[in-house]
């Protein structure tokens, strides 16, 4: 019997004002929710341009952001998303996104959540002095298509956001150019304003549904898949674990059960670049 068979029909809303509902809501038409606006503000959970820090980790954050939403509606099931950018643990000149989706069912009580993380994102930043240097910076950031903000380095209040035009783009830097002769020009990572990040959410949203719908072999529970990377690739000179992953471990939340899956190019051992005592 399938536990969760009343989830379906139910009323949902995906919690966001960066219109991610627009990818989102069409994975889950499975389910036929109906679906409600957010109707929040969750920049007070943290925004990329700063004004705000995160506090906790991702799923802290998005788990804050629907039960923000159980406070202030009727709705029983919300889902949100969590967004981090940096640069790639092994490799430091590579840019990278990694997104959180928690998806929170009070009325069964239950909770799924899956992360994903991609390099092919436009994530960058760079201070410009010149309008050469922010015609280069902005052809490499995608703009127009994805957005663009501004900041004056002497004064943390000032900045422009969302900027998709390339007008605005050249009035907003020169006058923060005229105060400083340097401006602080980045990506805008708001969803709505970056299609990339968009794919990736959507791309993180399908491997949700298919984890709520896929059982633990052993329990039979709702949600099975949860994966952890195990490190410990050998290295082919000198033999010693890497931090590679040797194989991915499916774990069910309600029993325990580890399920081991092989990585899918079957490597049986690590290019010594990325061994730490080959190549500290």
């Amino acid at each position: 019997m399938d536990e969760l068979v009343d989830m379906e029909g139910r009323t949902a809303v995906v919690v966001s004002m960066h219109e991610k509902q627009k990818v989102i809501e069409p994975v889950f038409q499975h389910f036929n929710f109906t679906w409600l606006k957010s109707s929040i503000d969750t920049d007070v959970y943290g925004t990329f341009s700063g004004e705000i820090n995160r506090q906790g980790s991702a799923l802290d954050a998005a788990r804050k952001k629907c039960l923000g939403m159980f406070n202030q509606s009727d709705v029983s099931i919300a889902i949100a998303s969590e967004g981090s950018f940096g640069c790639h643990p092994y490799s430091p000149f590579i840019a990278m996104n990694e997104e959180l989706i928690v998806f929170m069912d009070r009325k069964n009580d239950c909770e799924f959540s899956i992360n994903s993380a991609s390099i092919l994102t436009n994530f960058a930043s760079r201070d410009c002095t010149s309008l050469d240097e922010l015609w280069s910076f902005a052809a490499q950031a995608l703009f127009p298509s994805h957005g663009i903000i501004l900041r004056s380095l002497h004064d943390e209040s000032i900045v422009f956001k969302g900027i998709t035009d390339s007008a605005q783009l050249e009035i907003h830097f020169l006058l923060l150019h005229r105060q400083d002769g340097v401006v602080r020009v980045q990506t805008d990572m708001r969803a709505n304003y970056n299609p990339t990040r968009m794919s990736h959410i959507q791309e993180v949203a399908k491997k949700l549904v298919n984890k709520i719908k896929t059982h633990c072999p052993e329990c039979n529970a709702r949600g099975f898949g949860d994966e952890k990377k195990v490190a410990g690739l050998p290295c082919s000179n000198c033999k010693l674990p890497t931090k590679s992953a040797i194989h991915i471990e499916k774990h069910c939340q309600q029993c325990g059960f580890v399920e081991i899956v092989q990585l899918p190019d079957v490597k049986v051992e690590e290019d010594p670049m990325y061994c730490d005592f080959c190549n500290p």
